[in-house]
């Protein structure tokens, strides 16, 4: 199995205001992270601006916001929770 999104190197920086993640990014697509139950979505509304980088004929549009992800067009990920290996040792030193 390929882990594709594992090239988009994206490092997130900023601040957590009143429980709401603020990202020191000033784009038009800033940088977000939320949590839905379990689970932490990581840029959520970058589906959203992938599909308005190209114009209808297929050529890039100069006024769109800078794709997060050099391989892919949307830099969107779901993580969820794993237990770890019973062959991973956790334990605290």
């Amino acid at each position: 199995m390929s882990y594709y999104k594992g090239s988009c190197d994206c490092r997130i920086e900023g601040k957590v205001v009143s429980g709401v993640f603020r990202s020191d990014d000033e784009r038009k697509n800033p940088d977000t992270l939320e949590c839905d139950r379990a689970t932490l979505i990581v840029n959520r509304l970058d589906e959203f601006f992938a599909r308005k980088r190209f114009r209808p004929n297929g050529t890039p549009d100069p006024n769109a916001d800078e794709p997060k992800c050099e391989r892919i067009d949307s830099s969107t990920a779901r993580l969820f929770p794993a237990r770890p290996s019973r062959g991973i040792d956790n334990s605290i030193r």
